[in-house]
C-alpha cells in the first residue's frame, strides 16, 4: 500500500520551514546585561568623549565567542580594565568649580614651614542649592599633595593632606553655617558661606624643609566629597552629574619667603 504525502495548504508548513530557516536572535546573558548597565553608568561619568565608543563595544567584545575559551575572554576583559584605568587618569575638567589661583611658600624665619595659600571658582547646581535649603549639608574637601620624584622606585609622596568643610542651612536661624573643624560661621546667604570657603590662606602643610631635595612637586584641588552624604545621595552621585564636583589638579608654584636667619 502507498502512502499518499499531500501538500499543505493551510500554510502552517511554510511558516516552519521560515522559521528554521531564520534562526531566533540569541538570548542576552546576565553578564552582557550587567555590562550594559556598567557601561551606561559611565557614559554619565565620563565627560571624555574619546571613551564613549570604546565603552558601548565593550558588552559585545567581553563575551567570548564559540571559538574563544576561557583565555581569549580574560584578553577581552583587559579591554574594560583599560578603559576604567583611562577614565580614572585622566583629569575631568568642570567648568564649574576651579583652582584659579595657588601658591606654596616656605619660610624660615618667624613663623618657619610651608604655607599653602589658594583661591577657587565655584558655581553650585540648582540641585546641589535646593539639597542644601531642604537639610543636606555638603562637604567640601581642599586636597594637597607633594610628591617627591625617584629614578630607581615610585614617586615618594610627601604629604597627602586635607582639609573639610560643612556647609549647612538652619531652618530655625535661617541662617547657612560654614565648618571647619570645631570651628563655625554663620552667614544670611549661601553664596557668603561659599564666597568664605574659596579662599584659602596660611595653610601650613610642613616645615620649611619640606621641599629639601630637589625633584618635588606640589598640587592643589578642591572637590565635593560625596562619600559623607546621606546614602541615597551617594548613589545618586554615581549617575548626575551635579553630584560629581572636583576640579583638575593645580600646580602650587613655589613662592620664595624670607631666608634663613631674617
Amino acid at each position: 500500500m502507498r502512502a499518499t504525502v499531500r501538500p499543505d495548504r493551510s500554510g502552517t508548513g511554510l511558516r516552519l520551514a521560515e522559521h528554521l530557516r531564520c534562526p531566533a536572535p540569541p538570548l542576552q546573558s546576565p553578564l552582557q546585561s550587567l555590562l550594559q548597565s556598567l557601561v551606561q553608568i559611565l557614559l554619565q561619568m565620563l565627560p571624555h568623549a574619546s571613551l564613549h565608543a570604546l565603552l558601548r563595544a565593550v558588552p559585545q567584545v567581553l563575551l567570548p565567542g564559540p571559538r574563544g575559551g576561557l583565555l581569549r575572554a580574560w584578553h577581552r576583559a583587559a579591554l574594560l580594565l583599560a578603559a576604567l584605568v583611562l577614565s580614572a587618569g585622566a583629569p575631568a575638567a568642570d567648568e564649574r568649580i576651579a583652582v584659579t589661583r595657588a601658591g606654596l611658600e616656605v619660610r624660615h624665619g618667624a613663623d618657619p614651614g610651608a604655607y599653602v595659600d589658594a583661591q577657587f571658582d565655584v558655581h553650585l547646581p540648582a540641585s546641589l542649592r535646593d539639597a542644601v535649603d531642604h537639610g543636606i549639608a555638603l562637604y567640601f574637601a581642599i586636597d594637597v599633595e607633594v610628591t617627591r620624584s625617584r629614578w630607581y622606585w615610585f614617586d615618594k609622596r610627601v604629604v597627602d593632606d586635607t582639609i573639610e568643610y560643612r556647609i549647612s542651612f538652619s531652618p530655625l536661624t535661617r541662617e547657612y553655617r560654614l565648618a571647619r573643624g570645631g570651628l563655625a560661621q554663620p552667614f544670611e546667604t549661601l553664596d557668603q558661606a561659599l564666597g568664605t570657603m574659596r579662599r584659602l590662606s596660611e595653610w601650613r602643610i610642613g616645615d620649611s624643609t619640606l621641599l629639601d631635595g630637589g625633584n618635588t612637586r606640589a598640587r592643589i584641588r578642591l572637590r565635593l566629597d560625596t562619600s559623607m552624604l546621606p546614602k541615597p545621595f551617594q548613589v545618586s552621585a554615581l549617575t548626575d552629574r551635579d553630584w560629581t564636583l572636583v576640579s583638575d589638579w593645580a600646580d602650587l608654584p613655589l613662592t620664595a619667603g624670607d631666608g634663613p636667619g631674617n
